[in-house]
């Protein structure tokens, strides 16, 4: 009997394919990008199961993947309004120094 630790591993290429086409509304070299900060930041790791990824990390993935999403998706929201707000009026070097000051932090 096959246990979950290695005896068949999912292929890294695979996991990319498979969440890249989860995520197929969005742009995939975005999506490829929030795959790479999982495995930078050891989240992922290169030897997973394939049972293990089916059973308890896909899911997981998923999830992470839609926080990021939400919280790029707030940031770039809040700079659009800060632009808005500012109306032009004010030099776009200090918007982005505002920008960077309170929002990127």
């Amino acid at each position: 009997m096959n246990d979950y630790y290695g005896d068949f591993t999912k292929p890294k290429n695979e996991i990319y394919t498979e969440i890249i086409s989860y995520f197929n509304n969005y742009n995939e070299n975005y999506i490829e990008r929030l795959i790479n900060n999982l495995y930078e930041t050891k989240y992922l790791i290169e030897n997973i199961s394939v049972p293990g990824w089916h059973v308890f990390i896909s899911k997981e993935v998923q999830l992470t993947i839609k926080k990021n999403i939400k919280k790029d998706t707030e940031l770039a929201y809040q700079r659009l309004l800060i632009y808005k707000l500012l109306d032009k009026k004010v030099e776009l070097d200090i918007i982005r120094l505002i920008i960077e000051k309170y929002i990127d932090n």
